[in-house]
C-alpha cells in the first residue's frame, strides 16, 4: 500500500469506524498493509487533528470494556494499555476517570463471589467440600482452606489486583458469611 496519505487516511478511518485504536495499534496495522512512513505519519496527524484518533478516548473505552466485561485490576489494565503504546499519564487519567478504587473493589468482590459459587466454599469454612473426591488429599480442613485461599490470592494477583485490595475484599466477604 505505497499510497498517498489520502488512501492511508481512508483505510485508517475504516478501521476506526469499527472500534477505537491506539496510535501504535493503528500504525502497526497500516504498516502491515505496506504504508510508507511519511504518508502514514501525515495520515495519523490528520486523524488526530480531526478527532478520529484520540489516545485518551481509546484508553477510557479500553478501561470501561475491561471493567464491564472482563474484570481485572488497575495494574493489569495499565500494563495492557502500556503494551498498546498509550502514554502513562493518559493511562492514569483514564483509570482515575473510569475505574476508581470502589469500582475495582466491587469487581474484585464479584470475582471472588463467582469463585466461591464454583466450589470455593471451603474458603469460608462451611464444610461443603468434605466429600471423598476433594483435591485436598489427606489435608485437614484448615490446611485445605489455607491452600485454596492461596490459590485464589495468586489467581487474583495475576488478574492485576493488589494484595491489599484482595485482602480487603476477602475480609468483607468472609465477614458477610459469618
Amino acid at each position: 500500500m505505497a499510497e498517498a496519505p489520502e488512501k492511508i487516511f481512508s483505510t485508517a478511518l475504516a478501521y476506526l469506524s469499527r472500534r477505537e485504536y491506539s496510535q501504535q495499534e493503528l500504525c502497526n496495522k497500516l504498516r502491515a498493509r505496506g504504508a510508507a512512513a511519511q504518508p502514514l505519519a501525515e495520515a495519523l496527524e490528520r486523524l488526530k487533528r480531526l478527532g478520529y484518533l484520540d489516545e485518551l478516548r481509546y484508553a477510557q473505552a479500553f478501561v470501561r470494556s475491561r471493567r464491564d466485561y472482563s474484570p481485572r485490576g488497575r495494574r493489569l489494565i495499565a500494563r495492557e494499555l502500556a503494551d498498546k503504546g498509550v502514554d502513562a499519564a493518559l493511562i492514569e487519567q483514564a483509570l482515575d476517570e473510569e475505574y476508581g478504587e470502589q469500582q475495582e473493589l466491587a469487581a474484585l468482590q464479584t470475582l471472588i463471589a463467582r469463585q466461591l459459587s464454583r466450589g470455593g466454599a471451603a474458603l469460608v469454612g462451611d464444610g461443603a467440600d468434605d466429600d471423598a473426591d476433594n483435591d485436598g488429599g489427606g489435608m485437614d480442613e484448615g490446611a485445605r482452606q489455607y491452600r485454596q485461599r492461596q490459590k485464589l490470592l495468586a489467581r487474583l494477583q495475576r488478574k492485576g489486583f493488589s494484595y491489599a485490595l484482595i485482602r480487603q475484599a476477602l475480609q468483607n466477604i468472609l465477614s458477610d458469611n459469618e
